[in-house]
């Protein structure tokens, strides 16, 4: 029931995210958009029309809309749009980030890499950055890595691909492909 009006609102709310849409539209990162509201959306959403899903991930996934504002960071329009906060899910704009990025309710988590690989997960009250203020020295994070809840990624480290950190981890050394690693001082590190 709640879901329909929801729905419903989002017709009403065409006129503040047109522009938003026209973006979209504009956009060279389209299919990307379209993939992570499919992996981001609730099922239900799915059965509706591409900009009704577009104007419900904008207006009531507070999260979606600092994924969505880095992929059009290319759009001048970009500046002028509306924005509701994003309860601190910061992505900078000068990190390169891979399709398909998933997120499970990142709150107060800063994404701030050099990159971030295809199809990557991240949790809640995650930090990725840099050593010392030094915007050089920012982790290269790999495909397919999943990083759990309270991680911290710090410093010029390389993630390789399929690799899982997990919650709680403090990371700041370089992790080869398809390894597990948990722990803060003492870090566990074995193959998957």
């Amino acid at each position: 029931m709640i879901f329909s009006i929801q729905i419903m609102f989002c017709f009403l709310l065409i006129p503040l995210y047109f522009p938003h849409f026209l973006a979209y539209v504009r956009s060279s990162k389209q299919m990307t958009i379209l993939e992570e509201i499919e992996l981001n959306a609730p099922r239900q959403l799915l059965r509706h029309p591409r900009f009704i899903q577009l104007i419900w991930m904008l207006h009531f996934d507070r999260y979606f809309i600092s994924l969505f504002f880095h992929r059009i960071k290319e759009q001048p329009l970009r500046h002028i749009l509306f924005r509701r906060s994003a309860h601190n899910f910061i992505i900078p704009y000068d990190v390169i980030l891979g399709d398909g990025l998933k997120y499970d309710h990142p709150f107060s988590t800063i994404l701030n890499a050099k990159s971030i690989g295809k199809g990557c997960r991240i949790k809640n009250t995650i930090t990725i950055g840099n050593k010392n203020d030094n915007e050089s020295f920012r982790p290269v994070i790999g495909d397919n890595v999943y990083i759990g809840v309270n991680a911290v990624v710090i410093g010029d480290i390389k993630i390789g691909d399929n690799c899982i950190i997990g919650a709680g981890t403090i990371l700041t050394k370089d992790i080869p492909d398809n390894h597990v690693v948990i722990g803060g001082g003492g870090i566990k590190l074995w193959k998957r």
